[in-house]
């Protein structure tokens, strides 16, 4: 993690069925207008549910389940769904990220037995040594491993100039992207012809659906699009 050592377990409250929006209910939904507003109530949610005894996840799990994100992006105009795409979206992504709950309990019984460790460092080089690996980071640690494995997020856009061909061959016949993906349309067309429905779209997944879900909706939208279009 970039910012923190910190996992949130995907574990509900014993009370969750008892748990009732606050903040995100229709009346609100129906006044939202700006990007930002989604992010305020859902950190309003997120505070009362804490402070009345439930965990943030019994909020993103009814979030996800009554496709609240869903409602709340389809109030927007153009302009602010950009906003949301490219600025909004990633906050919510940073505030909503949840792990395993067995994965947490098993992560913090190896600091407390102290079988692992950790460093707030960026690495820097991999290189072979005899029959391992080494590791140089920005700190000049040098830790040497059997095996080595990069679990960090999605590489902006931006960045990307040799890794994958493909995209350096899309950046020469669009100009439509930023640090966060391209930017198709509704109908995620990039340019005539050319369709973006995954992860290379800054839109693709705008209500934290799972990853694949979302990419199949999009298919299916890019294909009907398509036949309407024959």
């Amino acid at each position: 993690s970039k910012n923190s050592l910190t996992l949130q377990k995907a574990q509900r409250s014993k009370n969750y069925d008892l748990f009732k929006f606050k903040f995100l209910i229709k009346n609100n939904i129906k006044k939202i207008k700006r990007a930002e507003e989604i992010i305020k109530l859902l950190k309003k949610e997120f505070e009362s549910a804490k402070t009345n005894g439930f965990n943030k996840y019994d909020v993103w799990t009814r979030v996800l389940g009554q496709k609240i994100l869903s409602n709340c992006y389809n109030k927007l105009n153009n302009k602010e769904k950009e906003n949301y795409n490219f600025n909004i979206f990633p906050l919510i992504r940073n505030i909503t990220r949840y792990t395993f709950p067995d994965t947490v309990s098993a992560k913090n019984r190896l600091e407390r037995d102290r079988r692992i460790k950790f460093l707030k460092d960026k690495a820097i080089v991999v290189t072979k040594y005899k029959d391992n690996l080494a590791l140089k980071t920005s700190n000049n640690n040098l830790i040497r491993c059997d095996i080595l494995i990069n679990v960090s997020g999605p590489v902006s856009i931006l960045d990307i100039r040799k890794e994958i061909k493909f995209v350096p061959s899309l950046k020469k016949i669009t100009n439509k992207f930023n640090e966060r993906g391209f930017v198709p349309n509704n109908n995620f067309m990039l340019e005539n012809g050319l369709y973006l429905p995954g992860t290379l779209s800054g839109n693709f997944n705008p209500a934290r659906e799972t990853i694949i879900k979302a990419i199949t909706k999009n298919s299916q939208k890019v294909a009907k699009n398509i036949f309407m279009n024959l």
